[in-house]
């Protein structure tokens, strides 16, 4: 739960930055109270961590992109490359979430200087690729030490190693590849909405509520009232190329945490524009209540025991 609650606060942070405590404090619940983070939190996974990392390197991101100094820019981007360093380490989709996170460096670049120096954007890069190869090498070898396989248990058919037999590797991937649907264009693009309405083909009962494919969208409505369009497209952009390419890699929905806690700090921030209109603030905090309302549900259904637990003792 630890990383959980710092991951939304992470969430918080990234929105409060520009935006009203409120949308901040509903972004933060949207995805802390998420049917599919609430299903994982008290499993011991480590995917939740992957996010938090993730999300503390992206608060520092925006740093980056506004930093007019070029040593100071160096130095945020070795914090950068610690905390993506740090994610990747947790677990080898953190992979995934660096590649996002060159994403973010490159669009923050073109979005937010006048001017770009391609060299020295080249070399930040570079930097960043550097010191997280730097932090995530060691686990690479401890895990070839131990199996012979550097990212065991994956690519044995190239690697080898120990434990594990090209039967075994085979059921594993057959596993994987019946888990989501079709890899094709049309659904890596619509992959939110089938997390949201068709989540049992990820072999989860309930993914997301429609909370964020119902306001993604408004963003087309109220993009004038966002008050930094700029970090709003550089969140969802990071996001959804997360969510999209760990559908078609590996499509198991707790690997998307990292993705679906940027779309929760975007949809927070289309919020904030929505709740400045008076028609529109009532229905926005009663769509709010009902979803973080069905959210709670599951979440004391899912952890009905462990707070009987922790009430008597």
């Amino acid at each position: 739960y630890s990383f959980g609650i710092l991951a939304s606060l992470a969430i918080y942070a990234l929105v409060r930055k520009k935006h009203s405590e409120a949308a901040a404090i509903a972004g933060a619940l949207l995805f802390f109270t998420a049917p599919v983070v609430v299903e994982r939190l008290p499993q011991t996974m480590v995917d939740i961590s992957v996010a938090y990392f993730f999300l503390a390197a992206v608060l520092v991101l925006f740093k980056y992109a506004h930093e007019g100094d070029n040593s100071r820019r160096i130095s945020l981007t070795v914090l950068c490359g610690i905390l993506v360093g740090l994610a990747t380490s947790v677990k080898l989709i953190g992979v995934f979430v660096a590649f996002a996170f060159v994403i973010g460096m490159v669009l923050s670049r073109l979005l937010y200087k006048k001017e770009v120096n391609i060299k020295q954007a080249c070399t930040e890069i570079f930097l960043l690729a550097a010191v997280v190869l730097l932090l995530t090498t060691p686990w690479l070898a401890r895990s070839y030490i131990y199996t012979g396989n550097p990212v065991y248990p994956l690519a044995h058919s190239v690697f080898g190693g120990k434990y594990l037999s090209p039967s075994l590797d085979l059921a594993y991937e057959t596993h994987h590849e019946n888990v989501g649907l079709d890899r094709n264009i049309a659904n890596a693009l619509l992959v939110l909405w089938n997390i949201t309405f068709n989540s049992t083909a990820f072999n989860t009962i309930i993914g997301l509520t429609p909370f964020f494919v119902m306001l993604l969208p408004l963003i087309i409505l109220f993009y004038k009232g966002v008050r930094d369009l700029r970090k709003w497209l550089i969140l969802f952009v990071m996001g959804t190329a997360i969510i999209a390419a760990i559908f078609w890699a590996h499509p198991v929905l707790r690997y998307m945490f990292s993705g679906i806690a940027l779309l929760s700090a975007a949809t927070a921030m289309v919020i904030d524009a929505m709740l400045r209109h008076r028609i529109l603030k009532a229905a926005i905090f009663l769509m709010l209540i009902v979803s973080l309302a069905f959210n709670a549900t599951i979440w004391y259904g899912i952890n009905a025991r462990n707070v009987a637990y922790f009430i008597s003792g």
